[in-house]
């Protein structure tokens, strides 16, 4: 019995009592594993003691096995001293007479299964999301990819298999960007942080089609030599083109803004010169009338080319307080009878010119509507920045089109005060609508901000 004691795995000497498994004798190792001494446990049943009731069905299945002399090597769940754990289960039989009917092997294998399962559901996201991932070994040839990256690529899994990165680039595969990612990147991993975030190439899977693609390399784990680089990488070519084509649209923007101020501005500042000259000579009501027209002209180019302006995408942001945006246009707009009440103070990611230019245009909106003595708020609310006024507010029916360049309801207003308002918001990718304040006034509400924090 020295054999069985001693034996490393938990093991069971069972007896058949009635078509009923029960304990014999145990080993140490079982004893340890499942927490019951020996003396204590004999005769009992083997599925009251260390079979969960949702194993039930399935431990008799293997009493009927075991009942019938038959061997089991099948994977079970079982009660263990530290809670349920999984066990390769091996029953032999013995045909000696006796009170044993055989024996019970317990290996556990939850630690292996649990990696299995994590191998089982890595393999499942790498085969189903949408992104190209690949490894390499230490001479570049691939040893896995993905159905994702060899669509990306141009090429079925097999076609990519066991091929060399070099090799591909060499016969036409594959463009150079996708294997210039080589020893120099190994390199810099090795010295840094085994972790290159981004890669940008340009490949060709086909000819006259090229795609752009970014890369995040990380080495493959080992102990001591390099073993190979793992890439994760995407199709980001409609993204770059998009961008391309925002740049293109703010350069169109910066030349309508150009003309505006040239070739309107000259011919406006000829007319201005030669008013006042007739203002010197004459005092009539036309003349009135006709400074009042260029005046009205000088307005519109200026708020034009801010409109042009902050049509422009954002593609810098900084973290922006909003208290010092507020003190730095509250009192440029504002006379001393406004209020203007603060209740939340964050920081967010904005181009502060153009936020500064946003509530600036807010406020003077709720002091031409709302008057001299007109009270704003100013606070962040359920994800929104808001600001609210005690002015007349918007008609619901107007609500719609409030932003709409031109649309005005002052006599002297040029309608495009709030539709700058539009555009820095869409700039920042933000988005803005307008409902009713706690005074019945106007209450914008800006929501889809990013970087929000507490100063």
């Amino acid at each position: 019995m020295d054999l069985f004691s001693n034996f490393p795995e938990p093991t069971v000497a069972y007896g058949i009592d009635d078509g009923v498994t029960v304990f014999k004798a145990v080993n140490d190792a079982f004893e340890t594993a499942f927490g019951f001494d020996e003396t204590a446990i004999r005769d009992e049943s083997v599925n009251d003691l260390i079979v969960p009731d949702d194993a039930r069905p399935e431990s008799q299945e293997i009493d009927t096995q075991v009942d019938s002399g038959d061997m089991v090597d099948r994977v079970v769940r079982r009660s263990a001293a530290d809670g349920t754990r999984i066990f390769n289960l091996r029953s032999i039989p013995v045909s000696a007479e006796g009170e044993i009917d055989g024996f019970a092997v317990y290996s556990d294998i939850t630690e292996r299964k649990r990696r299995e399962s994590e191998l089982e559901r890595y393999e499942t996201i790498v085969e189903t999301i949408p992104m190209g991932v690949l490894t390499v070994d230490d001479d570049w040839t691939i040893q896995d990819i993905n159905a994702s990256g060899a669509e990306i690529l141009g090429y079925s899994v097999d076609d990519l298999v066991e091929q060399s990165l070099l090799k591909l680039r060499r016969d036409g595969v594959i463009s150079e960007g996708m294997s210039d990612i080589g020893e120099e990147v190994v390199s810099e991993l090795q010295s840094d942080d085994a972790r290159k975030e981004v890669i940008e190439v340009e490949i060709q899977p086909e000819r006259d089609q090229t795609r752009e693609l970014e890369i995040h390399a990380s080495l493959l784990p080992a102990e001591t030599v390099f073993s190979g680089v793992v890439l994760v990488f995407h199709d980001i070519t409609e993204r770059k083109e998009n961008e391309r084509e925002l740049r293109r649209q703010n350069e169109r923007l910066e030349e309508f803004a150009s003309i505006v101020s040239h070739d309107l501005r000259n011919p406006l500042n000829v007319a201005m010169g030669h008013l006042e000259i007739i203002q010197d000579n004459y005092d009539s009501p036309s003349v009135q009338h006709v400074e009042g027209a260029l005046d009205r002209m000088e307005t519109l180019i200026r708020e034009t080319l801010q409109l042009a302006k902050q049509g422009e995408m954002v593609t810098e942001t900084q973290s922006v307080q909003l208290s010092t945006i507020l003190d730095g246009c509250w009192g440029m707009i504002a006379g001393e009878n406004a209020t203007l009440e603060q209740t939340a103070d964050i920081q967010i990611e904005a181009d502060p010119p153009r936020v500064k230019q946003l509530f600036e245009n807010l406020f003077r909106n709720a002091i031409d509507h709302g008057g001299e003595d007109v009270t704003v708020r100013v606070g962040f609310e359920d994800g929104a920045l808001v600001v609210a006024d005690d002015g007349p507010g918007v008609p619901p029916d107007q609500r719609e089109v409030v932003f709409d360049t031109g649309h005005t309801t002052s006599n002297d207003g040029t309608g495009f005060g709030l539709a700058i308002v539009e555009e820095i918001v869409d700039a920042h990718d933000w988005n803005i609508s307008v409902t009713e304040s706690w005074a019945g006034g106007a209450r914008f509400e800006i929501t889809g901000l990013q970087g929000v924090s507490e100063p």
